[in-house]
């Protein structure tokens, strides 16, 4: 049996309630558990093999809630009035998709789960610092993505007899390492958006890129960029206060053979991240 152990303080914070390491023992036997000890601070306990449902001490807590009563907790009126609203990044994501709209694009919605041949070795660039999965059921998925284009090009695949051309886009998460948070990663927000066509070139992708910017009112610079999956010489980059944003071109053809997309297609990756900071410290209404 697994043997753990939970702070009174701890319970008693999340229940909002006074109990005394005597009543978490009653509370933690009423629900099958094995208490071995306790002292004015702490509760040692053994959990059955079947509670494969416990996970964190809020499960526990969740336990000794119910062997309590639900019925014996006091409601209390909240004490801080607050109006609740749709988060900055959610309202100009919201924002940003119309405007992808008004420029023909279809949004997307990709899985978050994929493999590295996709995300590296496809794109002809290096193997990047990323999340890996454990165990998974599919075993063509070993991680989690960082960054979108790889996974808005799949959606070209099953689009390939559908008339062209095909302009798409998505706004949503990827995820990063980083040793700084608890769970050693971070969920930060992508952009990214396509064209393919049979004359898709670097004006193509460069019309909306502009048009995006000047309508969020965010001043920016291109400057040429070197990308193993575009085009040499056919990439840039978007720059804003000397710091790169994202950037643009023409997919490599080996790319496209890699991924099995018959037309020509052009690209572009945005930090929506920064894109966020941005408007925010400018006042762009979002």
């Amino acid at each position: 049996m697994e043997k753990r152990k939970i702070s009174v303080d701890f319970v008693n914070k999340i229940l909002g309630v006074n109990l005394k390491p005597v009543d978490i023992l009653s509370c933690l036997e009423k629900m099958g558990y094995i208490v071995d000890s306790k002292n004015s601070k702490e509760v040692w306990f053994r959990v059955q093999p079947y509670r494969t449902d416990i996970w964190h001490d809020v499960d526990i807590v969740d336990d000794i809630a119910r062997a309590y009563g639900f019925n014996k907790f006091v409601p209390e009126s909240i004490k801080v009035s607050t109006t609740g609203d749709v988060l900055f990044p959610n309202r100009l994501k919201r924002k940003v998709s119309e405007i992808m709209l008004g420029l023909g694009f279809s949004e997307v919605l990709t899985f978050s789960l994929t493999d590295t041949a996709s995300q590296y070795n496809n794109m002809l660039i290096k193997e990047q610092p990323h999340v890996k999965l454990g165990f998974s059921a599919d075993k063509s998925l070993n991680m989690v993505r960082t960054w979108l284009l790889p996974e808005v090009l799949k959606a070209f695949i099953g689009n390939r007899n559908k008339e062209f051309p095909q302009k798409i886009f998505e706004i949503e998460h990827v995820v990063l390492p980083d040793k700084n948070f608890d769970v050693n990663s971070k969920t930060v927000w992508r952009m990214c958006f396509a064209i393919s066509d049979s004359n898709a070139d670097f004006t193509r992708i460069r019309q909306p890129v502009e048009a995006l910017f000047e309508i969020l009112g965010i001043p920016y610079s291109l400057k040429e960029y070197n990308h193993s999956s575009f085009v040499p010489g056919r990439c840039a980059a978007i720059m804003c206060n000397n710091k790169e944003l994202g950037f643009f071109g023409e997919l490599h053809p080996q790319v496209l053979e890699n991924f099995n997309i018959i037309m020509p297609t052009v690209a572009c990756e945005i930090d929506f991240e920064e894109l966020i900071k941005l408007i925010r410290i400018g006042g762009v209404k979002g």
